[in-house]
């Protein structure tokens, strides 16, 4: 089965994940969170920039295709 998304679409996937980013990192520094909720956002911070960084270098290729392993 073909999925298609659109340079558009991607930038939106970029963009939810910018938000993700900026809300743990706003639980880092919340003086009220637990250190495990800070080691959790931490965590999912790091996954958020891995991922912007994958959408936003696949939005800019110039490819027509990418594939995609799971």
């Amino acid at each position: 089965m073909m999925e298609y998304l659109t340079k558009s679409d991607l930038r939106k996937l970029s963009s939810l994940c910018k938000a993700a980013y900026y809300e743990s990192r706003w639980i880092m520094a919340s003086e009220d969170a637990s250190d495990l909720e800070k080691a959790l956002a931490n965590h999912h911070a790091e996954y958020m920039t891995h991922l912007l960084e994958k959408l936003d270098r696949i939005a800019d290729s110039n490819a027509k295709r990418i594939e995609i392993t799971i």
